[in-house]
């Protein structure tokens, strides 16, 4: 099990925990702490590697870098700090499809 997942499923239960047992403890703040969704890099690397794919099949160069930046940026305020996001990041960290990794169907190379 990974610690995402422990603390996703922690977080959770805890939450449950307080409701039923010590509601009285319950504030707001934590309440929406617990309710919060977590940020999902590897969902979000996925999106901009669509957008990014959409931009380059429609030859636009200039504005697919752009688009890149500025997720860059986005992501250095979730404390995700990549010197350089680009075609060259993708294809090295294989972020495509639904899985990190690149899968290539049986028969093809």
């Amino acid at each position: 099990m990974s610690e995402t997942l422990a603390g996703i499923v922690g977080k959770e239960v805890g939450a449950a925990i307080v409701k039923k047992y010590y509601h009285q403890f319950q504030t707001t703040s934590i309440q929406t702490a617990v309710n919060q969704p977590t940020f999902d890099f590897d969902q979000e690397m996925r999106n901009i590697r669509k957008k990014v794919d959409q931009y380059l099949a429609a030859g636009d160069v200039e504005t697919a870098e752009k688009f890149m930046q500025e997720r860059r940026d986005f992501l250095a305020t979730k404390g995700y700090y990549i010197r350089k996001l680009n075609q060259a990041y993708f294809a090295f960290n294989g972020k495509y499809a639904d899985l990190p990794a690149l899968r290539i169907p049986s028969g093809q190379s």
